[in-house]
Order: structure tokens, then sequence, then C-alpha cells
């Protein structure tokens, strides 16, 4: 997810996304850097998805959360890995080598 207004786009994102990779676009760029260039060959190949999102309210947001402490939404399948500060690298290898989805720290 980039959620960067500015120069985060200036570099090559897409070709660090693993075949099938995902780029969630949640911040406007400035009208002097909206336009992306990249090639959509690799796009195509690699079946990258990008995708775009537009901010919340914050009743949306507070319903969101009670949907999520309800349990009415399962959200469990988003965190792969619970680890303390201690274990930061162990959470860092498993992000590098694809073994889970996300990574928390709970314990510091």
């Amino acid at each position: 997810m980039l959620a960067c207004p500015d120069s985060a786009i200036e570099y090559p994102i897409l070709e660090l996304l693993a075949p099938r990779g995902r780029v969630c676009f949640f911040s406007g760029l400035p009208p002097e850097k909206s336009r992306l260039n990249f090639d959509a060959n690799f796009l195509h190949y690699r079946e990258i998805t990008l995708v775009g999102a537009y901010g919340c309210t914050a009743d949306q947001n507070r319903a969101a959360l009670e949907l999520m402490a309800s349990g009415q939404v399962n959200i469990n399948w988003l965190v792969t890995k619970q680890i303390s500060l201690e274990e930061i690298h162990e959470g860092i290898d498993c992000l590098i080598g694809h073994g889970g989805m996300k990574v928390v720290i709970t314990e510091f």
C-alpha cells in the first residue's frame, strides 16, 4: 500500500512485487506527479493488481471496527504471525521469504 502523496512512486515499486502481487494507491498524487510510467507487459505477464482506494469517513471506520470486534467479519487471516520485538529478525525473514501476509509486533 502506498499512502505517500509525493515521491514514493518515483522508484520502480511494481518491480519489487512477486508474481500476482498487489499495490494499493491510498493517497492522491500532486498534479505534476500524477502520471505513472510502467511497463504494461510486466503488469500483464506477472499478473500484477494495481488498485486505487479513497478515504473513509469516521462513521465508516467506526462501523468497520465494530464489525471486526464483533467477529462478524473475520480478519484473522490478515495476521500471519504475532511476534515480540525481540523476534523482529524472525518476522522480517518471514516477510522476505513470502511466508505470511502480515507480521505484527504485539510485545515490546
